[in-house]
């Protein structure tokens, strides 16, 4: 069975997209592999990361 290698939770309250990463986690996805992004920040995704990389005005 396969996985994702990289988590982005994006949907919910701060709290819904933390219980989303800590179920990644308990699956086995590594903690450095899971991404937290805000309303305005940019992320970039490439096939070696996800990664909060600049913000924008936004909201």
């Amino acid at each position: 069975m396969t996985g994702p290698a990289d988590v982005l939770p994006f949907h919910g309250e701060h709290r819904h997209m933390a219980l989303h990463a800590d179920l990644a986690a308990e699956v086995g996805v590594s903690r450095e592999r899971i991404t937290f992004a805000e309303v305005g920040d940019v992320v970039e995704i490439s096939s070696e990361k996800a990664a909060v990389t600049d913000r924008v005005e936004a909201g």
